[in-house]
């Protein structure tokens, strides 16, 4: 099956993206340089908690019956 020269340049283009060697972007002027390794690490994890506490507690109020949450939080 031939592809299509519109179609095969679609194709290029889209694989190109996915392994762009060099990208624009300067990643290092996106970081806070007076923070260590160690911080900055630290710093993530603490957001992910973050994020995760919102996920559970929007997933209670969502799917979880308000007297099972009342039970719950009588314990």
């Amino acid at each position: 099956m031939k592809m299509s020269s519109s179609r095969r340049q679609r194709l290029l283009s889209a694989v190109g993206s996915l392994i762009d060697i060099q990208p624009n972007t300067r990643y290092r002027d996106l970081i806070d340089a007076h923070k260590t390794d160690l911080e900055r690490l630290s710093s993530d994890w603490e957001q992910i908690g973050k994020d995760m506490d919102r996920a559970v507690e929007r997933y209670d109020q969502t799917f979880i019956k308000p007297s099972a949450r009342q039970r719950v939080a009588e314990a």
